[in-house]
């Protein structure tokens, strides 16, 4: 029976291993532009496709405001820091997202309240893949 097991799941920047996930939902990622064709239709009604070869996309990461990797990362953005970045989940072996150059696109909102805060940081990814092993 498949299970997945969230602690399989696997995201390096450059380097660095990422720790320190905030509950719910930790990792999203998706193309800037998810249409894989466009379509179009002249005056005349004939239709064609073209097909869409925009490959940027964002990895957005939730961490708990006590991770220790976010002095790595807070680092990174300031240097402006450009690293291939990685997502695996290994419950399966079979998803892989990412790209070969990666940056921190953001600058993340920090928050204190009674209880832990969440911070999110979204990396700019060119090449863009998600897709299966």
């Amino acid at each position: 029976m498949p299970t997945y097991d969230p602690g399989d799941v696997q995201v390096n920047f450059g380097d660095d291993f990422i720790s320190g996930y905030a509950d719910g939902t930790f990792i999203t990622g998706a193309f800037a532009d998810p249409e894989r064709y466009k379509s179009h239709e002249g005056a005349d009604g004939e239709q064609s496709r073209t097909r869409n070869r925009k490959r940027y996309g964002t990895i957005t990461l939730r961490l708990k405001s006590t991770s220790p990797v976010r002095v790595i990362l807070d680092a990174a953005k300031e240097l402006g820091t450009i690293v291939p970045m990685w997502v695996k989940n290994n419950s399966d072996q079979t998803h892989l997202m990412g790209g070969p150059e990666a940056w921190i696109a953001n600058e993340p909102e920090v928050s204190y309240g009674e209880e832990e805060e969440m911070v999110e940081y979204i990396f700019g990814v060119r090449q863009f893949r998600s897709n299966g092993i």
